[in-house]
């Protein structure tokens, strides 16, 4: 997941207005290439389900994939995730190999987050019998995970725009609260295509929608944009508390009237504030991070030191943050506050999807693989 870029002052907004107009200009100009095919698509030989959005920083698009991915394995498919690894040195090379972060064995991760990312780690925790491969080339990890790990599903992350590898079907997500972020294009805003753009799309899954009004305002500039696209609404749920080390499981109560410290570092790491609170517990101290932060040992005693002061029982962060933990920070006092996606309709969405990723066999009999 790209990082979300910091809120600009207005006057500074307007200042980047022209390199916004340039970006989205950019990406227009791109697109259109792509639509007439004067750049090339590779597609392989088993279906490719993206799951993007239309914005820069966090939509909710890797509780969405872990759950995706689940109920297709639970409908007997073989499916793999492909990530970039944002946040992982594997991204930053130019030729940048396929990593195979998990095989899907039941063993977990094998790389690092430092290589990998914190998202495909995280994945390949939260879905140890589902494949997790990392590689700035998409389209090489997804040979790989059909030729090697024999998967016959595809889950792209972040692939909306990457188009270079064709997508049987794209989900795009949204966040119901900003849905087209603030209007503008990168710089100026959040913005990496025009909200034109989901007319590519399958269906739209609007994220955090807890709100009625947000769903609602959400909905309808979609409908706006695109209209019969369909729309899903998600909502966020807090799905169980445990200890980072032991790893032991807790009930949600566990944290009810207590005072607890939290910090995380996500797109929207207030978010994480906002759940304890609506769990019961007494947020005493929270410190927020960037997107993908490498926690120090500095960032560690500051946030010890602020729980002990606030007289917090715990301390409490996200399942992203906690695979970006060193061995030293697990203290016995954390606790990791996972969280799953709920997706309203589900099994409408399920059989949409599912309609247009068939099997291999009942698709692509004979089709050589890309690459």
């Amino acid at each position: 997941m790209a990082p979300r870029p910091p809120a600009l002052p207005p006057f500074v907004r307007v200042l980047a207005w022209p390199l916004g107009a340039l970006w989205g200009g950019v990406a227009a100009a791109r697109g259109m290439l792509y639509d007439r095919e004067l750049l090339p698509t590779r597609r392989l030989a088993v279906p490719v389900l993206s799951v993007g959005n239309l914005t820069v920083g966090g939509t909710g698009k890797t509780p969405l994939i872990a759950r995706l991915a689940a109920r297709f394995a639970e409908r007997g498919r073989r499916p793999a995730i492909v990530l970039r690894g944002y946040g992982g040195t594997n991204s930053t090379r130019r030729h940048s190999p396929v990593l195979i972060v998990s095989e899907g064995a039941g063993g977990g991760a094998h790389a690092s987050w430092r290589d990998a990312g914190d998202e495909a780690v995280l994945l390949a925790h939260l879905l140890p019998r589902i494949p997790v491969l990392v590689s700035r080339n998409r389209t090489a990890a997804g040979s790989v995970a059909a030729a090697r790990l024999s998967a016959d599903l595809l889950l792209l992350d972040d692939g909306f725009q990457h188009r270079g590898l064709y997508r049987d079907a794209d989900v795009v997500t949204l966040d119901a609260r900003e849905p087209f972020g603030s209007g503008g294009f990168v710089p100026a805003g959040r913005l990496r295509e025009s909200p034109r753009a989901l007319r590519r799309a399958h269906a739209v899954v609007v994220t955090r929608a807890e709100r009625d009004d947000d769903w609602r305002a959400a909905r309808t500039a979609v409908e706006t944009a695109v209209p019969g696209l369909p729309v899903f609404r998600a909502r966020h749920r807090p799905l169980g508390l445990r200890r980072a080390e032991p790893r032991e499981r807790l009930p949600l109560e566990a944290v009810r009237g207590v005072p607890v410290a939290a910090f995380a570092g996500l797109a929207r790491p207030e978010a994480l504030s906002e759940s304890l609170a609506e769990l019961g517990a007494r947020v005493v101290a929270f410190q927020g991070f960037p997107d993908h932060h490498a926690f120090t040992a500095a960032d560690h005693e500051r946030v010890v030191a602020e729980a002990r002061a606030g007289g917090a029982r715990f301390i409490v962060t996200t399942g992203k943050d906690a695979v970006r933990l060193d061995t030293e920070m697990l203290l016995p006092d954390l606790l990791v506050l996972d969280i799953e996606v709920v997706i309203e309709d589900e099994a409408v969405l399920l059989g949409r999807l599912e309609a247009l990723c068939m099997p291999p066999s009942r698709t692509r009999a004979g089709a050589p693989p890309a690459g």
